[in-house]
């Protein structure tokens, strides 16, 4: 049997827990849910999600994207409530993951992220190794951290993994 020896995680939803609707980010932000049927609008959810991307391959800044994501909803959020919701997205480690990573690591496999994320969660979630206190412990364990932002491509496509082998080397 071969041994693995590269282990890659995603981080949101695999390693830190997220919100997983606008209304569940609304509430971890301590904001109403405003209009949910303007809100859930099949144009209104396809402009978030275009906006999201661009944010996440880092073609946006988070003001900008605050701004714009505020816009599209046509005046229900500003951006500063857009920013709340924002940093209210990632809502800490799940149960028994650090402990889970580090156990993988100390048995000499290879660790890695790669994630569809953006600068101001990617500061939270890896920030440099001088950090005092970070907020989540576990993404620092990683030998292989990458993220869309930082790549300027975002997952499912095929070019982001190409680029992360390219990068770590292993395939």
């Amino acid at each position: 049997m071969r041994k693995t020896s590269f282990v890659v995680f995603d981080l949101g939803g695999v390693i830190v827990r997220i919100a997983r609707s606008w209304a569940e980010g609304c509430r971890a932000a301590g904001l109403p849910v405003r209009a949910p049927e303007q809100m859930g609008a099949d144009g209104m959810i396809a402009r978030r999600r275009e906006l999201s991307r661009a944010y996440q391959e880092g073609r946006v800044s988070c003001d900008e994207y605050c701004r714009l994501v505020a816009e599209s909803t046509d005046g229900c959020y500003t951006p500063e409530e857009i920013r709340r919701v924002h940093d209210a997205w990632t809502m800490g480690e799940y149960p028994g993951v650090h402990e889970l990573v580090h156990e993988i690591r100390a048995a000499g496999v290879l660790t890695g992220v790669l994630s569809n994320t953006n600068h101001s969660h990617w500061v939270r979630l890896v920030p440099p190794p001088d950090h005092p206190a970070p907020e989540y412990r576990t993404p620092r364990l990683v030998d292989h951290p990458h993220a869309s932002h930082l790549l300027g491509l975002s997952k499912p496509g095929l070019e982001i993994y190409r680029r992360f082998t390219e990068i770590t080397g292993y395939r």
